[in-house]
């Protein structure tokens, strides 16, 4: 009742509704443990309660029997001990949670959860909420994650996937959506940018970008490289998006000096100091905040972001000649072939 209490405080939702929904956990359990005897008597108060309910609430009474009789439950019910049993980071915990939260303001119970139902709720994030296609499609997935955990803990019994097809299949992109996609910059526009942080008084920021110009990496690669991971001709990428990101870069002859210099006036054990890490331990936040208001400052729009840094160097390579599988084990990209991504154990640094 205490919880029920404090999610109607949280949530703004009426506590009659919730303390229906106590009392129906209650009425569960004394149906499950009925001798047949009493589950007669139990039955007509049940039905006593129904035609009470349904004189006001005809939906509060199908919530009340759905859940009495263990065909619904609170679709939150079992939210925490779903992510307990996840290995993911907790950003993506975090994420997760938040997705299922937000199914359940449309679904705040599992009856609830029907294959139509679910694809006009999608349709509504798609074309009334103006979600991206992926975001509403990664929804779906940790909403499906939970359902299936839901099925096979035995909290549910259903037949139907009300998941399945629930998001439009993905059309080829309008010109008016190409032109959204995140922009490569070109060369000389980087170091625009890095001539920029420097007369703006980011130092930091500044050699962000230096390393992220020379090394084609992520910038939260950069803001993790410690300085045990540098040797005199490369480094060690640890701390990766993916496994293919883990590899060995090669330290430009530009940015020896740099890295040098970095490292003599490092005040703790990164490359980049003094960069506070966030709640789920990330160092890059705050700087690359920065960099979105100086690149909005220089006039570049949301198609272009510090990764676009990234896809200038793939580029660099290419136009240079490099072939794909040395440019993939540099950027830190998986190869998709067989005899290179499965076989090969990499290029020779």
């Amino acid at each position: 009742k205490w919880k029920a209490s404090f999610e109607a405080t949280r949530s703004g939702s009426p506590n009659a509704l919730l303390e229906l929904e106590v009392m129906a956990n209650e009425w569960r359990e004394d149906f499950k443990r009925a001798t047949k005897d009493e589950n007669n008597i139990y039955e007509d108060i049940l039905q006593e309660k129904v035609d009470e309910l349904s004189r006001n609430s005809p939906d509060k009474a199908e919530t009340f029997v759905s859940i009495v009789r263990d065909k619904s439950r609170s679709t939150t019910e079992f939210v925490e001990e779903w992510l307990s049993t996840s290995d993911n980071q907790p950003k993506t915990i975090d994420m997760k949670r938040s997705d299922v939260l937000r199914f359940s303001e449309t679904f705040p119970y599992t009856h609830h959860v029907t294959k139509k139902a679910v694809q006009k709720w999608t349709h509504k994030l798609l074309y009334a909420d103006n979600l991206n296609p992926s975001t509403v499609r990664r929804v779906v997935s940790a909403c499906r994650g939970y359902w299936s955990f839901l099925e096979r803990s035995g909290y549910i019994h259903t037949e139907n996937d009300p998941f399945h097809d629930a998001v439009e299949r993905t059309k080829r992109k309008s010109k008016a959506s190409r032109t959204k996609d995140r922009q490569p910059f070109t060369a000389q526009e980087v170091v625009y940018l890095f001539n920029a942080a420097r007369a703006n008084g980011d130092p930091d920021l500044a050699d962000l970008i230096w390393l992220g110009m020379w090394t084609g990496c992520r910038r939260e690669e950069l803001c993790a490289l410690k300085i045990a991971d540098v040797s005199d001709d490369r480094m060690q990428i640890t701390d990766a998006k993916s496994s293919a990101g883990i590899r060995s870069v090669p330290i430009h002859s530009q940015l020896r000096d740099t890295i040098k210099r970095l490292i003599s006036e490092s005040t703790d054990d990164f490359v980049i100091s003094g960069q506070k890490p966030n709640k789920y331990g990330e160092r890059s936040d705050a700087i690359g905040k920065r960099f979105g208001r100086l690149k909005e400052k220089l006039g570049y729009s949301e198609t272009h972001v510090f990764h676009s840094i990234r896809k200038t160097v793939a580029t660099m390579l290419e136009n240079a000649g490099v072939p794909e599988s040395v440019a993939a084990d540099i950027i830190g990209h998986e190869k998709k072939t067989m005899t290179y991504g499965v076989y090969s154990g990499g290029t020779s640094f």
